[in-house]
């Protein structure tokens, strides 16, 4: 999710209110104003807005009452995919607080440059470390866990530590098939480069 930030050299986004330059920046808290994501009774070809919505709605509107503007759906307000940048346009002008989704920034070219960063960021897949000791003193241990003791007990190398204590070393994916491990068990932790 990005907050959509107002800065003087970022990509222009036009709508109906007038032009203001962009750019966005990760959050995980919602604005006063959301677009995107899951909402109720949302078809394809659009997407949520929520938040604030009621004390926005004339704002909102100024986008476009109808299928390719916004729409309320009886649920919630919907914007078409290809007017999200309108619509945030229209609410960085009115003085919210804008943030969106992935999805909002996907399906929408006049994102520009943009776009093309958000894309590369959901590319790039964390990896993960499988921390697995011996248990009770004896079993297979997993590489990362035995690259780690290595590294801690100033040994060369994993070979040479494994030889020295007699320890079963099995690669991450097969300890995570042995011990039936999913991405969420403790044991199984993302690589220090997903948490920069």
């Amino acid at each position: 999710m990005f907050r959509v930030m107002e800065i003087g050299d970022g990509v222009e986004l036009s709508g109906p209110n007038g032009n203001i330059n962009v750019f966005l920046d990760e959050t995980e808290e919602e604005g006063q104003i959301h677009v995107g994501g899951l909402g109720d009774g949302v078809d394809g070809a659009h997407l949520p807005i929520t938040g604030d919505t009621y004390n926005k709605k004339e704002r909102i509107k100024d986008v476009g009452y109808g299928y390719d503007g916004v729409e309320w759906n009886g649920d919630v307000w919907v914007v078409h995919k290809e007017a999200v940048t309108e619509l945030v346009s229209v609410l960085l002008i009115a003085g919210c607080d804008v943030t969106v989704s992935e999805d909002a920034v996907a399906n929408d070219g006049d994102w520009g440059i943009l776009q093309e960063e958000v894309e590369a960021d959901e590319d790039e897949e964390c990896e993960y470390k499988v921390m697995v000791g011996p248990k009770n003193g004896c079993g297979p241990v997993s590489q990362s866990w035995a690259e780690d003791a290595a590294e801690l007990a100033n040994f060369s190398s994993v070979a040479e530590f494994s030889e020295k204590y007699g320890i079963e070393v099995l690669s991450d994916e097969e300890i995570m098939d042995r011990f039936e491990l999913d991405e969420d068990h403790p044991d199984v932790v993302e690589a220090s480069s997903c948490r920069e």
